[in-house]
């Protein structure tokens, strides 16, 4: 699986094999370090990478993402499942990984390409541990030429078409924070001493940057808060190269986002990550507003 090639849709006998595993109470959960409290994981409980499920007395499928000889990323599962029903699990997720890699423009974290793959098949799903925002933030002792593993995801982008299409086609027996807990307070949010910015304004000063190869303009714009614009929830081009500041390109062995590679300036751009990701949240929280109201007007 390629970023150009399209995805193979499941066929019909593989949804229902996956369809009918997924009756009952499906768990997500993922690698994030969040207390979760005590809980049971339903079956079958989904974790990456080996991690095992506490308390959980059902089936545990663990998945992974590996790359093939080609280069290209597979997800598959991990332990022993009935072999029709590993192929079936398998051919769905990486339909979605792939769907994913095409609305993102790179490849997407596991836990996410895994919930989007879920979205039209699993009824009941908790999603626990899965934020979709790790930090970008170098510690001082890492090698300048090392990257950090989570700079390789499009996580504002991840966010963004997930804020997206639980606006279009929401589901109301799944729970998952970063969606159903509109009472919450944004993440992030703080009392800045510069402001507030629009998004295309921190666009503009990574593009300044880019070419100035100084951090003065991120410092800038590091100080304020980022203005909740609807914008933040479409997939425009300036939203697109915006989110592109944030993450590297794995095909790639050069970047021009040096920010992520430098300590100090790593820790000013996770600040204005953070305000993005809280003004990705007003937006989406005031269009859910707006279409309760529109739905209640319709009544």
């Amino acid at each position: 699986m390629t970023m150009n090639e399209r995805p193979v849709a499941p066929t019909s006998r593989v949804q229902m094999n996956v369809t009918s595993f997924l009756t009952a109470p499906v768990t997500v959960l993922g690698n994030a370090e969040a207390p979760i409290g005590p809980f049971t994981a339903s079956s079958p409980c989904f974790t990456f990478n080996g991690r095992p499920a506490p308390d959980s007395t059902g089936i545990q499928v663990s998945l992974e993402t590996s790359v093939c000889p080609d280069g290209s990323p597979r997800v598959r599962m991990l332990g022993t499942q009935p072999p029709e029903l590993k192929e079936a699990i398998e051919t769905v997720l990486n339909c979605g990984f792939a769907q994913r890699c095409e609305a993102l423009g790179c490849w997407p974290s596991t836990g996410y390409a895994t919930i989007h793959a879920l979205w039209t098949v699993a009824r009941t799903l908790t999603v626990l541990r899965v934020s979709l925002d790790p930090s970008l933030a170098r510690p001082a002792t890492m090698p300048m030429r090392k990257p950090l593993p989570q700079a390789f995801h499009n996580w504002l982008g991840e966010r963004r078409t997930t804020f997206a299409r639980w606006l279009e086609d929401p589901r109301p027996d799944w729970v998952w924070s970063l969606v159903t807990d509109p009472g919450q307070p944004a993440e992030g949010e703080w009392q800045s001493s510069g402001g507030e910015v629009h998004p295309s304004e921190v666009l503009e000063a990574f593009n300044i940057s880019a070419r100035s190869g100084t951090l003065a303009s991120i410092e800038a714009v590091a100080c304020a808060s980022v203005q909740p614009s609807p914008m933040l929830l479409e997939a425009s081009e300036p939203i697109r190269a915006l989110e592109q500041c944030f993450h590297l390109d794995r095909q790639r062995a050069d970047t021009r986002n040096w920010w992520l590679y430098d300590a100090e300036a790593s820790g000013q751009v996770e600040r204005i990550a953070t305000e993005i990701r809280a003004a990705q949240r007003r937006a989406f929280l005031e269009a859910s507003r707006q279409q309760s109201s529109r739905s209640v007007q319709v009544r």
